[in-house]
């Protein structure tokens, strides 16, 4: 075992290379990369090796098409054993499924070549803040019961579907699913959509905090925020928190500049409802999360569904 493991990580860094290295389209180079690192994470959790393999043969493939001229064309949506791979030719990004809890585990700037994450890690992808009586009380994408993770691709648009099922809090039901969509086109942002189906009893919504993203590079890096006139602030151990619409965040978007990449987090909602955004430091080091929180029409109202009327575009300019 030992040794497949080794032999497994020896081809996903040597294809690691090739792509990095082969006179190819950007977007395919990001594209094998991110398969190659896949396999090399499935082996090392102690998967199948055949999974692992499967893997770097769809990265050899993509390598080679891609240098007869015959790359996938944008937006790729691809299910790989566990997880899901999104890319366009501005953005990659990635979903893995581990232990139960789906997280972003990866997230680059294609024409930058530059991933915008620092370590990615598990954790939740959004949490929604509940009332019941006077006890307010949170779910996150961990509170499900069951995960499953799926992929589209049709009419010039790719997408990753999230499905989770029965959200528990202390071994009782309080939603019976939430479902979030992660669309791409050729180009441009990513677009997150979330919907929550099935609230028990007399659940009143306080707010939905989505989507999560956490362990994003702040080493170097500054946030533009639109506080008055607009501000960069060192994102490094940075804590800060903008209620739209007001002086703290007079547009509905904030940035992570780092270098030649840039990570776009904005609420793309023509009606400007009232929303924050939130920066916060991560457990990692050198390391924030971003977080946009909604604030539902008919607050405290008791809702049987509810789905978020915009989507959150997270992109890389």
């Amino acid at each position: 075992a030992l040794v497949l493991v080794a032999s497994i990580e020896k081809a996903a860094a040597r294809l690691r290379q090739q792509a990095q290295s082969a006179n190819i389209p950007p977007f395919a180079k990001a594209l094998a990369r991110c398969i190659a690192s896949q396999a090399l994470e499935l082996s090392r959790r102690g998967e199948a090796p055949s999974r692992a393999e499967s893997l770097l043969a769809l990265a050899r493939r993509v390598i080679s098409d891609a240098r007869k001229g015959r790359a996938l064309q944008p937006p790729v949506a691809l299910k790989t054993g566990q997880g899901v791979i999104l890319a366009n030719t501005d953005m990659l990004l990635a979903f893995a499924k581990r232990g139960g809890q789906v997280f972003l585990s990866a997230l680059r700037s294609v024409k930058a070549d530059r991933s915008l994450l620092s370590a990615p890690k598990p954790g939740p992808i959004f949490k929604i803040n509940l009332l019941r009586g006077s006890e307010l009380f949170s779910l996150t994408a961990a509170s499900a019961r069951k995960v499953e993770l799926s992929a589209s691709q049709k009419a010039g648009r790719a997408a990753a579907e999230l499905v989770f099922e029965r959200l528990a809090a202390s071994g009782r039901t309080e939603i019976e699913s939430a479902a979030v969509t992660v669309e791409l086109s050729a180009t441009g942002p990513s677009f997150w959509r979330a919907s929550f189906e099935g609230f028990q009893g007399s659940l009143r919504l306080h707010s939905l905090e989505f989507p999560i993203l956490q362990g994003l590079c702040a080493e170097g890096a500054q946030v533009a925020a639109s506080r008055h006139t607009g501000r960069l602030l060192q994102a490094e151990g940075l804590r800060y928190t903008a209620t739209y619409p007001s002086a703290s965040a007079t547009m509905q978007f904030f940035a992570l500049c780092n270098g030649p990449a840039c990570l776009y987090f904005a609420a793309h909602d023509p009606q400007a409802r009232t929303k924050q955004f939130s920066v916060a430091p991560d457990q990692q080091p050198a390391a924030v999360s971003f977080s946009h929180v909604a604030f539902p029409e008919g607050m405290l109202a008791h809702h049987e569904n509810y789905r978020l009327p915009y989507p959150v575009a997270v992109g890389a300019i």
